[in-house]
């Protein structure tokens, strides 16, 4: 071997793989035999010869074709993946192995997932995660919400607002004796065998509502709370710690403990208007709300409006990142109320119930600790309410995905979206064996188109099944938006949807607005009474005439089968005397004829014969009759006929 042979042989082997340099050489038309190319590259003869021949295949590939999915098919698997993540529908691994089992085109194992998800640890991760309410999910985004801050501050600077008139009210319920998971020491011996360890807790689920309110100077508004009462009386031995002196906090109850709309707008009479108008004056005051029932309402709205009260309502499902009182003062107040529950179990031993006597007791150490001027400047700080910061919520928030260019592949050979109708890939796995055969005996050129055409294959037969799952899903989701019934949306509602911002800030404008919407709401509603009215009296007045109508010709009817009737006796009358004249008439024509008949013939006498005189018959003698007697001495009757005989 020369020196220019040398030479190539050395950039041949440091560009590629011996193995794949020496099937290239076999490849050639001009190959030499396959003994010196195998000592040329430094391969075992046996080894080239069946990696030649298409009877072995390398490692790499050999590793791929005994799994159940290709490398097409698992990148096309992680995508879905990724796309289901970014929904916050992250798939559960029994999922993950139903859609690879489709791909496949046979049942896997369970623990396939955990090998797949081992595989690409770089790229996926199973663990428990934290649940979240879609809505809320779907909530976030960052266009809205960019549009929220912007809409907001205009409407700030607009009304000249300070710090000390931005107020935050929001309603936080308590169950009285449940305690929330708390970090304890504990011994071993519960975890050992089938034990359980587990902190008691009083399990009393009454439910108690209050309502907080919050303002951005670090102050803080007297708080409501809202018993269980049935009757609608608040017993003396609930409030038996509240002492009105220390205590600022006001007291109502409902059937079943939740706040109301009567209650709302009580709460803002007697507390809010109270408590804020003298530090208030004449300006603006803003009051940030959330979408329940007892605020959203256009009794609410125009009391605020009398008040000069502006309203704030945040956009759907975004209260836990826009509430000051959902983003730092609820959860403390949860934890400090837990503690102070369970320090109270502990020292009685767990012998005394928790009832509703107990709990302002916890509630207000717990209130003290957490509406503190730090906290509530912190609140209004993180939702970027003030001082005025939108970057503080938006940088929290995802940025939108761009789409990824198409691979240079999919540029040069066209998009790999599947055909409208392709068959299930339940022969992947022999296609791919063929493939690999045929590759190894062609060339260099058609053995690329091959491996090309297999990859499509199975990249193609991936979307094909992802597809097909992703069809049934949006087919079931259909089904059942159908089912639902339209609703007509609230007057505050609709007046959120006219607008380009999900939030709904109540200027004076707005309220005039939503007059004019209930109004006009109100006129349609009298309108569609009217005509309801109007279609009542018409049906009214065309049964009427029905019925009218059905007794004339009931009448009709009747009189027409009286007069058939009449018809039809007259003519039997008539029917009954033509048949009565022609029976007569038979008969005197049948008399006539006797008559004549007799008239005619001459008469003759008749004969008698003497009757012979018959001689009187004497009766005779009775012959006598024998007596018969049974063996017991009883006589025996016989008839007639025996007694001839004998």
């Amino acid at each position: 071997m020369d020196v220019k042979s040398l030479s190539t042989t050395r950039n041949i082997s440091t560009n590629m793989d011996p193995m794949t340099a020496a099937l290239d050489e076999l490849r050639s038309p001009s190959a030499p035999p396959l003994a010196i190319v195998a000592r040329k590259y430094g391969i075992t003869r046996s080894v080239l010869s069946k990696r030649f021949h298409g009877k072995a295949v390398s490692k790499e590939l050999k590793t791929e074709n005994d799994r159940a999915l290709n490398n097409q098919q698992e990148q096309q698997l992680i995508s879905w993946i990724q796309r289901q993540s970014d929904r916050c529908l992250p798939p559960t691994p029994a999922l993950v192995t139903k859609i690879a089992s489709d791909m496949a085109g046979h049942a896997l194992s369970g623990r396939w997932a955990s090998r797949f998800v081992a595989r690409h640890k770089d790229k996926l991760d199973s663990n428990y995660l934290n649940n979240l309410d879609l809505a809320r999910h779907k909530a976030d985004s960052r266009d809205s919400y960019e549009m929220y801050f912007e809409r907001l501050g205009q409407f700030i600077e607009k009304h000249g607002v300070t710090a000390e008139n931005m107020y935050n009210i929001d309603e936080k319920g308590f169950m009285i004796g449940v305690c929330q998971k708390t970090r304890r020491i504990f011994t071993k011996r519960p975890f050992e065998g089938n034990g359980d360890a587990r902190a008691g807790q009083d399990g009393n689920r009454e439910w108690v509502t209050v309502l907080a309110a919050i303002c951005a100077d670090g102050t803080s508004l007297s708080p409501a709370v809202i018993y269980k009462a049935v009757s609608g009386d608040i017993q003396d031995d609930w409030l038996q710690d509240f002492d009105p002196n220390e205590h600022s906090c006001f007291f109502a109850s409902t059937p079943n403990g939740w706040t109301s709309d009567e209650l709302g707008l009580a709460w803002l009479e007697q507390i809010f208007n109270k408590e804020t108008k003298s530090k208030a004056g004449r300006s603006w005051r803003l009051l940030f709300v959330d979408g329940h029932s007892s605020h959203l309402n256009m009794k609410f709205t125009e009391r605020c409006h009398e008040l000069r009260i502006l309203l704030v309502y945040y956009p759907p499902h975004s209260t836990h990142r826009l509430q000051p009182l959902d983003v730092s003062c609820f959860n403390p107040l949860a934890n400090y109320y837990s503690q102070g529950l369970n320090d109270l179990i502990m020292q009685t031993a767990g012998f005394t119930a928790i009832r509703k006597r107990d709990f302002f007791f916890l509630f207000w150490t717990a209130y003290e600790k957490t509406f503190n001027k730090k906290i509530i400047g912190s609140a209004f700080e993180k939702t970027g309410i003030w001082p005025f910061n939108p970057s503080i919520v938006l940088d929290k928030l995802p940025t939108k995905p761009t789409t990824p260019p198409p691979d240079s592949d999919q540029r040069k050979h066209g998009s790999s979206s599947p055909p409208a109708v392709l068959e299930t890939p339940t022969r992947d796995r022999k296609i791919r064996h063929f493939v690999n055969r045929v590759s190894a005996k062609a060339d260099r050129r058609s053995s690329k188109a091959l491996k090309f055409m297999s990859e499509q294959y199975g990249t193609v037969s991936a979307q094909v099944a992802m597809q097909k799952f992703e069809m049934e899903q949006l087919k079931q989701a259909l089904s059942r938006e159908r089912k639902r019934k339209s609703r007509k949306k609230k007057v505050l509602e609709q007046l959120r949807s006219e607008g380009d911002c999900a939030a709904l800030l109540m200027s004076p404008s707005k309220v005039q607005r939503s007059r004019d919407i209930l109004e006009a709401r109100e006129e349609e509603e009298r309108q569609l009474q009217a005509d309801k009215e109007l279609r009542k009296v018409a049906a009214a007045q065309k049964k009427a005439d029905d019925e009218l109508q059905r007794e004339q010709k009931r009448i009709a009817r009747a009189a027409a089968t009286a007069a058939r009737q009449a018809a039809a006796a007259q003519k039997k009358a008539a029917s009954e005397a033509k048949r009565i004249a022609r029976q007569a008439k038979r008969e005197l024509e049948e008399a006539a004829k006797v008559v004549k008949r007799t008239s005619r013939s001459k008469p003759v006498p008749k004969i008698v014969a003497p009757r012979p005189k018959l001689k009187p018959v004497r009766p005779a003698t009775p012959e006598p009759v024998i007596e018969v007697k049974s063996r017991s001495g009883r006589a025996i009757k016989q008839s007639a006929r025996l007694r001839g005989r004998n």
